[in-house]
């Protein structure tokens, strides 16, 4: 089951995800600007710990058409997509 955790109609990109057993499971494709662009592959998956939050994260750095990103968990439960160079 495919679900998108934000919506691009503030024109913030959105992630869909692929959701198992839990929430979120894997990210599927990222919605920018109204296009949706498939993961390609998935780089890495990481789980980071925040000392100054004592939170985990979770991270992942994946390759789009567009180039790389990574889709990160913030504190305040909402993933947020950061653009790397086009590789």
């Amino acid at each position: 089951m495919a679900q998108s955790q934000r919506n691009d109609s503030e024109g913030k990109p959105a992630v869909v995800f692929y959701s198992g057993y839990r929430e979120s499971e894997t990210p599927r494709a990222v919605l920018i600007e109204g296009t949706e662009y498939p993961i390609k592959e998935i780089i890495w998956r990481k789980r980071i710990f925040d000392r100054k939050s004592d939170e985990v994260r979770e991270a992942f750095k994946c390759r789009i058409e567009k180039g790389i990103i990574r889709i990160e968990r913030v504190g305040s439960g909402e993933w947020q997509v950061f653009f790397s160079k086009r590789t």
